[in-house]
């Protein structure tokens, strides 16, 4: 079985589903994020912001929160139920590529490069 979404705007470079498997997220390279309620079967927002590609999507362990990475060198953290925006994280200082919450949704960790052939890793403190 198939189910196409959504036409693309242009190229997806990332996909994620919620932990209970209620939401798919997708971006890519037209810089929003879709967000699918896959029970409705409809589109469950699309959350703006990014000024580069968005390449990484990661949820928190209870699903109402989205994180993404892009190449515009943040970390952008979403509200899930309403499709706003929650927080711009500090600039990495190059490309972000990573993004993933920890088991206990305390810390999200990003990775992404300082330089040519350099990479770094950031623990943000989600203090829940």
């Amino acid at each position: 079985m198939q189910q196409v979404l959504s036409p693309p705007r242009d190229v997806t470079r990332c996909l994620a589903f919620s932990p209970d498997g209620g939401v798919l997220a997708w971006a890519g390279t037209d810089r929003e994020i879709r967000l699918w309620d896959l029970a409705a079967r409809r589109e469950g927002g699309t959350l703006i912001g990014h000024k580069d590609t968005v390449v990484s999507l990661a949820f928190t362990p209870d699903g109402r929160t989205l994180a993404s990475g892009s190449w515009d060198r943040t970390v952008r953290l979403w509200h899930v139920p309403t499709a706003q925006a929650l927080a711009v994280l500090p600039e990495h200082g190059g490309r972000v590529f990573a993004v993933a919450f920890s088991p206990d949704s305390r810390t999200l960790a990003s990775g992404g490069e300082v330089a040519a052939g350099r990479g770094e890793v950031r623990l943000w403190q989600a203090g829940r």
